[in-house]
Formats: C-alpha cells, structure tokens, sequence
C-alpha cells in the first residue's frame, strides 16, 4: 500500500508517499485525479509507523510526524526542528480551501510572476492567467493575477524550508497573513483556496530553499538544456515589418561589433497576422532573407499566437484543420469566436493530443526555413472581444477520452499544454537539435517546456526594479528562465535608463531587447555615443561570462536551482537578506547590484557574510554593509573570495560547437570554493547520451585542481589563470 486513508462522513483523507520525502495531502477519493504538472509515481514507504489513539492517530516517515485529527481530518505535521503546519480549516465540495496557522515562518517566496516585492508575507495573491496590460494601463501592484499560474511557495525560516504545491488548476488564491499576525510574535494565519478542483497539495519539508526547489523540480520537473545560442543577447521590436528591416538590423550589430545571437519577428510577419503564413508583399524572399541573417551569425524567433483567423467562408486556412480541433461554444455548439489580432478568430483545444500533434507539424515550413525558436504569445488566453479580455468560462474542452472539460479548469492550463504541443512539434521537426521555446502565459510544470518573460512591461525605473524580485520568485517557482523586455516594451527609455537596464539583462537568463510599435527604436546605437559604448561594455561582459552561465544552466536542469536567487540561499540564519529586492546572486559565486535610479552614481550594497570581492577591480569588502561608487558604464559585480570564474574569449556571436579556450580568473580567498564547468556541443541532444564534459574546479595551494565527473565531451583549452 503506497497511501494511508482517512474518512468521516462523506470527506476522506488520503496521504501519499512520494520519492524526495515529498508527502501528498488529497481530500478525496478519485485515483488519477493530478494535473499535468506532476511527474512523479507514489512509492511504498519504508519505516513507516502507525500509533492509533481514539481521537488521533501519528504516523511517522521519514523526519516527518503527521497527527491526523481522525474528526475533523485536519493534520498537524511535524518534522526534525517542531511543527510545520498546524491545520486550522479544511474545505472540500465546489470552492475547496486550506488553511493553517503561521507560527515559524519568516518569508514567503514562489507563485510565479507576481508584481509584488520578493517577500511575499502579509500580502494576497491570486490564480488566473491574464494578459495584465490589456486590463490596466500599466503593471501595477494592484495586479494580485498576471500570465502565470504556479502554485508553488515556499516558507523559509533560519532553520528550516518547506514548500507547498497546491495541483489545483482552477482559479486560486494566497494569504499569507494577510492582516493577522503582523505585528503579533509570527503568528498569524496562511490560506489557500479555489474556486474549482480538489483540495490536492504536495508538501516538502527541508532544511534549505535548495533541497526544497530539487524536490519540487523532481515532482513538476526543471528547466530544459536551452541550446547555449540563446543565452547571447536577443534583440526584438513589434515589429521588424520588412525583410529588408530585419536584415539592415542584422548588419548593423555586426558592424557596430555588438555581440548578439537572436532576432525576433513579430506579428507583422504574417499574412493579416494568420499563424503559420508569410506576408509575401513583406517578405517576398523569406527563406534567403533567413539564411542570409543565419550567415551572420544569427538565428531568428518567430511569434506564434494561439488565435487562428476565422475566414470569410468560416472555415480557417491551416491545413488539415477541423472544426473539433479548436475549443466549443455550448451556446451555439460550434468553436468558440473570440477576437485578436486577426479579428475573429478560433482557438485550438491544446488538451487533446491529436490537435497537439497537428498543431506541432505545422511548424514544418519554420524549421525547414532554420527557424529554431518559438515564441507563444497571447496565450492566457486573450480575446479582445470580452470584458475579462480572456475567453469566457462557459467554452469547453475535451480531453483524450472525450470528456468534456471546461475552460474553469482548463484556463490557467492552456498555455502549459500549447508549450507542450510547441515543444514536442519543434524536438520532432529538429530531430537531433534543441528548440527553443518563449511563452508568456504558464502553470506549474510549464518550466520544462518553456521560458518566460514577464510579460509587456513599460518603460519606467520602477519597472526595471520590480524586475529582480518577479525574476527570483519565478526562480524559486520552478522558472530559472527568466526574463523582461529589457528597456521596457510601452513607452520611451531614457539613454541612461536603457543603459542601466541593458546593465541589469546581461546578468537575467534570458536577454531580451523588445519594444511596442509606436515607441523609439531601442536598439543600442540609437542613443548616442556615449550610451552605446556602455551598452556594448554590458553585453560583453555578458559573452565573456557564458560558460559560467551555461553551467549555471546545466546546474537548473539537473538539481531544479534557479540561475538567480535571492542572497538568503547563501545564509539562511541572516533574516537582513529576506527582503533584499535590488541584490541578486547569479549562479554560485556572482553577486549583482543593479544602479535602478535615475542619476544614480552610488549605491549601498548589503553584503552576506564572508569576503567578497568586486569583480572588475579586484576591491575587497569584509563588511555587512557598503556604500560603492558606480560610473555610467558600470554594473556593481561582487565574487565570493576563493571563488573561480571562467571567461570565454570574446565573440560576436555563439559559435554553436566546442568552445577553444577560456581563462581562468582566481579570486583570492581562505575558503576554495568549488566552480562547476559543463561543457557539450551548445546545440543537440547528444548530451542526453553522456556526450558532455563535467567538472568541479577549484585552487588549492595555488594550483588548479578539478574534479571531473563526466568527460565524455572535449574540453576548452585554459589559457590562463590570473589572480585577483
């Protein structure tokens, strides 16, 4: 028996034992009720010990003790360092809910994207994916819902860490303390609850964010291999509108020498925006336009929404389409019509595999064109058409059996299952090389199909800093892909703040230029000089720190640890850094410190414990707290003192194979601190075959010593290590 089950009246209870001590709470009886974000199969717990007491009964797993309340089948739950949840209200039936007492809790991290500061404590949050600028003029605070739904969180403690995942996909909602407790001794109350679904969540007690994100990146899964030519900087604007247009930006880059891998087409592209076309008039020469930008060096993304044009006839014009392809209208008993960028438009039912398929194949003519990347937007699901600016909650679905499924239960899931359809259509069209795939809308599990960004920001300082701490909660939600429309997508930078935050995307995983049609050109030479050469300064620096990240991205796919995260991860017990919202680390052994103010030449700089040392000038800090200088062309980077960073020589572009060498910088330090160096052909899945080369590096004695776990894959020559 992998389950223990509880019943009184018409609830039930049943408890699940899950690999990585994940234990599974579900407050009903059906066996296959879970959404497609679990991967994980329960298991048969070993040491498992039952005590039955007339009103209580204790079982014991692992370093976990669960008291179930046989009357009210609450739990008080128990693990190494005292209790972890204490049950105070359990609801089942159409609108189930949780909620338990706060007691230890000093941070609240996760929920995916949220326009919220990083600690998410004594704040309420909510579930529903939706195109955030089309309900307000700009992103606000006021959102408690964006494009992600992801019902992850963490608590964290000096002692401890746990996560809940809540696998309920209809539209939910968070308070963490919100209004108790706060000026109380931590306690208060934390509440979940759902407007559809089961009362279903997964719960993993550890002692650090970084064994709870591994577990939960083992339940959901983590962030793919991303082919490594996506991690150079990506330039976009809605739109580039001509063939001659993309082709003139390409040019430029490499004459202005620019480092930059990826070019972006919008909408524009398209023939009256029909997905899957080509405006002829635009594009006449679409394929030698492509491979003509590919001889430069780049490869190029193209937008696809979920809204496929309704033609006059009332027929669509993609091949093979028919009408129980796309989701149902019970008011006429025909597809749903909704609005986009095509006018009336239909909208494929992602939950059905044969319309996966489809759908996946029809990106054929893209990859035959050397087209590598996707980019799904639009996809919460927009529809212009209606108050909500999403498809109403009455359309319905069916599922591989023929069920039907309503848009209740299916709205926060549609753009996991369309990444789903776009992932496995591109792996199968690319045969042995990596796509790559941009979604604005997610859920759990969306992570290892996807990236995301956050969405159309504008151009604004707050903005730009409001970034970091939706980038580290995404991080701690499973998403270490992450970025923003670096510049801001509505409105018109400044030239120092694009240089500021041209700054901050050299140091986001994903590195993104993108701006909305009507808005200045955001591309680096368009703001003069001075500007442009501390803009060239960023991205360079970012193609000099490329294996660090390419190994930071090997680390988020095997371990689930985000590329960034908040300075707690590096001490737990210093409750100062629980609410840093402007510092991030980036992968082990960077620290970053935005300048997010206009006229900004200073900034106080919070540093954890320990000796850090400024990257570009070698200058130590040993304090807990620092006032550094920064010029305009300058980004404050610290390295943890006995820390090894590898710099790539400097290149226009990913040269998509081997890399020929690295140097190797040391920064001096009582503690040597291990490096991880990953190192594969940057483009296929032979690494999944054991093609790579792993290895920890660190010095000892002065003198450069690694651990190699894999060498499977030829490794870059050292050219050099200097010390600083």
């Amino acid at each position: 028996m992998n389950k223990i089950e509880f019943r009184r009246g018409r609830r039930c209870l049943r408890l699940r034992f899950y690999p990585e001590g994940i234990l599974r709470v579900s407050y009903h009886d059906k066996q296959n009720i879970q959404t497609d974000a679990v991967l994980l199969e329960p298991i048969q717990p070993q040491a498992l010990e039952r005590k039955e007491g007339k009103l209580e009964e204790e079982i014991r797993w692992q370093d976990l003790r669960i008291v179930v309340n046989k009357k009210e089948l609450t739990l008080k739950i128990y693990d190494s360092f005292g209790l972890v949840q204490d049950d105070q209200e359990i609801r089942t039936g159409a609108k189930p809910g949780h909620s338990r007492m706060r007691k230890w809790e000093a941070g609240v991290y996760g929920l995916g994207e949220k326009y919220h500061w990083l600690n998410l404590m004594h704040h309420t949050m909510e579930n529903w994916n939706t195109d955030a600028l089309a309900r307000v003029p700009q992103h606000c605070t006021a959102l408690t819902a964006m494009h992600t739904a992801i019902n992850f969180y963490l608590g964290v403690s000096k002692e401890r860490c746990v996560g809940w995942y809540y696998d309920n996909p209809t539209h939910t909602r968070f308070s963490f303390d919100h209004g108790r407790g706060e000026m109380a001794a931590g306690e208060g109350e934390m509440r979940f609850s759902a407007d559809g679904g089961f009362l279903d969540y997964y719960l993993m007690a550890k002692r650090s964010p970084q064994e709870v994100l591994t577990a939960y990146g083992r339940l959901t899964g983590t962030s793919p291999l991303w082919p490594r030519k996506f991690l150079g900087l990506q330039q976009s604007r809605y739109s580039y509108r001509t063939q001659e247009e993309l082709l003139a930006v390409a040019k430029r880059f490499r004459k202005e020498e620019i480092p930059c891998d990826v070019l972006y087409l919008d909408i524009h592209y398209m023939d009256e925006y029909r997905v899957f076309s080509i405006d002829q008039k635009a594009f006449p020469k679409f394929v030698e336009t492509l491979q003509e930008v590919h001889k430069l060096g780049f490869t190029v993304i193209v937008i696809i929404d979920p809204g496929v044009k309704l033609e006059k006839d009332g027929h669509v014009s993609l091949p093979g389409a028919r009408p129980e392809y796309f989701i149902q209208d019970p008011k006429t008993d025909k597809p749903y019509v909704g609005v986009v960028w095509p006018e009336e438009s239909l909208f494929p039912d992602f939950l059905q595999k044969r319309v996966r398929d489809w759908w996946g194949n029809l990106h054929k003519a893209f990859v035959e064109a050397g087209i590598r990347g996707i980019w799904n937007d639009m996809n919460e699901i927009a529809d212009f058409s209606t108050k909500s600016k999403t498809v109403p909650t009455r359309v319905t679905h069916r599922d591989d059996e023929g069920r039907l499924v309503t848009q209740k239960d299916m709205h926060n899931q549609y753009a996991h299952y369309e990444a789903k359809a776009t992932q496995a259509g591109m792996r199968a069209l690319l045969k042995n090389q990596r796509p790559f795939v941009l979604s604005r809308a997610a859920s759990a599990g969306t992570q290892r199909l996807a990236a995301v960004w956050t969405g159309d920001n504008s151009s604004t300082w707050e903005h730009m800093e409001m970034s970091i701490p939706m980038f580290l909660n995404l991080g701690m939600s499973g998403f270490s892909m992450v970025g923003s429309d670096v510049g801001g997508y509505a409105g018109d930078p400044s030239a120092e703040m694009m240089v500021r935050w041209m700054q901050l995307g050299a140091f986001t995983p994903l590195f993104r230029n993108h701006a909305s049609i009507g808005t200045r050109h955001q591309e680096p030479w368009c703001f003069g000089d001075e500007a442009q050469a501390a803009m060239k300064k960023a991205v360079e620096m970012r193609y000099r720190l490329r294996s660090y990240l390419y190994s930071a991205l090997w680390q988020s796919h095997q371990e689930g640890i985000p590329i960034m995260r908040p300075l707690y991860f590096l001490d737990q017990t210093d409750l100062r850094l629980y609410d840093v919202n402007d510092q991030f680390l980036f992968g082990d052994h960077l620290m970053v410190c935005p300048i997010l103010r206009p006229g900004q030449r200073q900034r106080m700089v919070i540093f954890p414990k320990g000796e850090w040392v400024e990257f570009t000038t070698g200058k130590r800090y040993t304090e807990s707290v620092a006032i550094v200088e920064v010029a305009f062309d300058q980004i404050p980077v610290f390295v943890r003192a006995g820390a090894v960073i590898p710099l790539d020589m400097l290149s226009q572009f990913d040269p998509e194979g081997e890399i020929d060498e690295l140097e190797l910088i040391y920064f001096e330090g009582t503690k040597n601190l291990k490096t991880k160096l990953y190192f594969d052909d940057g483009q296929s899945f032979a690494f999944e075959s054991g093609s790579y080369r792993e290895s920890w590096i660190h010095v000892e004695d002065g003198i450069l010593r690694e651990e190699i776990l894999q060498d499977q894959y030829s490794a870059p020559v050292m050219k050099s290590m200097k010390k600083r």
